[in-house]
């Protein structure tokens, strides 16, 4: 999930939630969207991607097969 993705970053790549923070809009945002209070959007994706240089998929959420 896009969630355990930002955590593996924080936790893996030294960054901190501000850090997140300034490249998706605001720390609030990334503590909101790790908390599920807000959905993370492509844009987040795309812009997380770009930074890290990691592929977009890695945030994309997958869809559950029934």
């Amino acid at each position: 999930s896009p969630e355990e993705v930002i955590q593996y970053l924080m936790d893996n790549k030294l960054v901190s939630q501000a850090d997140i923070g300034r490249i998706i809009g605001s720390r609030q945002r990334v503590n909101d969207v790790l908390h599920g209070r807000r959905v993370f959007t492509t844009n987040h994706a795309f812009r997380l991607s770009h930074h890290f240089d990691i592929p977009v998929s890695m945030f994309l959420n997958k869809p559950k097969l029934a």
